[in-house]
């Protein structure tokens, strides 16, 4: 799972590996482990809820997105590319999270793309 993050808005990118983990264990964890004499890390987590809606939080250096179950078995289709939300920050500012399937460059590339999704506008 791939995270990208720019001014108040997240992007996760799942593989299809990626993707049939969610589905089966409801749950996909990552962690980064910077080096240094201190020993840090940083996770960020898709965890599937019963909510009704996109959540999330940031706590002890875990970023931690919920989706609804009802979100993901749509997304878990062929048709669904992604889900997204907007939420308001404690000081009203807005913050965009956004799932989507990793999709294959259509430009050639030196990063392994076996296990991503197909990219649908290979064929114009």
């Amino acid at each position: 799972m791939k995270l990208r993050t720019t001014n108040n808005s997240i992007r996760l990118r799942l593989n299809k590996d990626d993707v049939e983990t969610m589905r089966t264990q409801n749950c996909l964890c990552c962690t980064i482990l910077f080096p240094g004499e201190i020993a840090s890390s940083f996770s960020y987590s898709l965890i599937a809820t019963d909510e009704l809606e996109i959540s999330m939080n940031y706590l002890t250096n875990h970023l931690r997105v919920y989706a609804p179950t009802t979100v993901l078995s749509k997304w878990y289709g062929e048709e669904e590319v992604g889900f997204s939300t907007e939420i308001f920050t404690s000081s009203g500012d807005r913050f965009k999270i956004l799932v989507e399937k990793d999709f294959q460059c259509l430009s050639p590339r030196a990063e392994d793309e076996s296990r991503m999704f197909p990219n649908p506008n290979k064929h114009c």
